[in-house]
């Protein structure tokens, strides 16, 4: 299609492009933490799902602002 001709007028834009999928909705995980049932979203390391209970656990080299390497 030759787009250099003066009838070609390409589409227009859309004004409200659309929004992207909502990300799914985290699934609990039931577990038993020093034999004490609790629930923690799949998500969250068992280091997390320990602090969410109020457990705390000596950790050498773990920040939350790192990744796993």
């Amino acid at each position: 299609m030759n787009t250099d001709s003066p009838w070609y007028q390409p589409p227009p834009r859309p004004t409200n492009p659309p929004s992207p999928p909502a990300p799914p909705a985290p699934t609990m995980v039931d577990l038993v933490i020093d034999g004490r049932p609790t629930q923690a979203h799949s998500t969250w390391t068992i280091l997390e799902a320990c602090r969410s209970i109020g457990i705390d656990t000596p950790t050498l080299c773990y920040l939350e602002n790192l990744t796993p390497v």
